[in-house]
């Protein structure tokens, strides 16, 4: 039998992938972010108060003009809960089709059936929240 009619002999194990077709670009790039994190001393503690922080403000602003599934009844995990990730996840019958609105207008977010999911990351400003509340009091 020739080779070519064997096929290729991949490893049944996560090596499969760790082959000619590796690329650690991505790794370099960790590196050079955490190198550049520890330099600033921002660590994982730091940028999680960060997005929390944002989000308050995203919740309070919220309170005032409540738009589509973002009010804070909606929230699955609540503000009160310090347990929670640099995101919120609202709860709405109507999630999937403020994903499209939001996607037309540019507005990155992430649906799951009926939660939507809004991130907060170290690279938000508390202008970019004020911006953010802005373009949905738009879409109302």
């Amino acid at each position: 039998m020739k080779a070519a009619e064997r096929g290729v002999p991949y490893p049944t194990d996560g090596w499969r992938f760790a082959r000619a077709t590796f690329d650690p670009t991505a790794l370099y790039r960790l590196r050079a972010v955490l190198e550049w994190l520890a330099a600033e001393s921002i660590d994982a503690t730091l940028a999680h108060a960060h997005a929390i922080a944002l989000q308050a403000q995203f919740v309070a602003a919220m309170a005032d003009c409540s738009v589509g599934p973002f009010g804070a009844e909606h929230l699955v995990v609540p503000l009160s809960e310090p347990a929670r990730g640099n995101f919120l996840t609202f709860e709405h019958p109507e999630a999937a089709h403020w994903y499209g609105r939001l996607d037309a207008a540019r507005i990155v977010t992430d649906v799951r059936s009926t939660r939507l999911r809004l991130g907060f990351g170290l690279y938000h400003t508390s202008s970019d929240v004020e911006r953010l509340m802005a373009r949905l009091r738009e879409l109302g």
